[in-house]
């Protein structure tokens, strides 16, 4: 462990959704402790962002959590790893699970932020005012919410307009 850790790093890669705004990310995660974790990704934000996650676990369940974006690491080099190291800040009931699982008996569950009964604001769904519109540039699928159709919406990957 490096000396400047409060928090032994146990790695586990599984795939891991980020929201921020109306956003929805994909990345992976690098590994974890009782007070966050590193996502790998290529859509890294700037730090001081407050994101919901989602990591779809192994056995086909979801953990969910908050974390506000600490440190973000961009570069072209093989020898960087590309992601954002996230300050854990609310973990669902699955999230404390996981980390039962992978950290084991050296677990702190006092340094676990977890919320009992705490529901994420509904990760993974487009939300009731949004619709999904296909870019008929790039096939890509974007969400866009109801209160923007009307502003020509672009798409995410290649910016074209949306046909609406």
């Amino acid at each position: 462990m490096k000396k400047n850790r409060l928090h032994e790093r146990h790695i586990r890669r599984l795939e891991t959704d980020f929201y921020f705004e109306d956003k929805v990310f994909k990345g992976i995660s690098s590994n974890l402790s009782e007070k966050g974790l590193f996502i790998r990704t290529s859509n890294c934000l700037t730090p001081g962002s407050h994101i919901e996650f989602m990591v779809y676990l192994k056995d086909g369940g979801r953990a969910h959590g908050t974390g506000l974006v600490r440190r973000a690491a961009k570069s072209n080099s093989p020898l960087i790893k590309n992601g954002m190291g996230i300050e854990l800040r609310c973990c669902d009931l699955n999230y404390v699970r996981m980390l039962e699982e992978v950290i084991g008996e050296g677990l702190r569950m006092e340094d676990v932020p977890f919320v009992d009964g705490w529901k994420p604001a509904g990760p993974g769904l487009p939300p009731k005012e949004s619709r999904i519109v296909v870019c008929a540039v790039c096939g890509v699928k974007n969400r866009v919410p109801l209160s923007r159709m009307s502003s020509n919406p672009k798409c995410g990957r290649c910016s074209s307009f949306l046909p609406i």
